[in-house]
């Protein structure tokens, strides 16, 4: 298959990703008070970014109070880490 990607390959790293997504996450930098929170939300994002290497990104969105009619101010951070994914996976 010249130049093309494995569909076995491909969905080893798929089901690689989907088992690093359910480990737990990193502690969130610069997260903001919890008092001020109205509620939060979480994603998590798994991307290709170079020849045997995934990033999975960690994202909260904060929800902050005082929410008003039309809804309430949001914060987001991140936090991404980068792994080896084995040739053969």
């Amino acid at each position: 298959m010249d130049g093309q990607i494995d569909p076995a390959w491909r969905d080893a790293i798929i089901g690689l990703a989907k088992d690093w997504a359910k480990g737990p996450c990193p502690a969130m930098p610069n997260a903001p008070d919890a008092s001020a929170v109205a509620h939060t939300k979480h994603r998590k994002l798994a991307t290709m970014v170079g020849p045997g290497q995934l990033m999975l990104t960690h994202m909260n969105y904060y929800y902050m109070e005082p929410c008003n009619d039309t809804g309430c101010h949001v914060e987001t951070r991140k936090v991404s880490e980068v792994r080896d994914v084995p040739q053969d996976a």
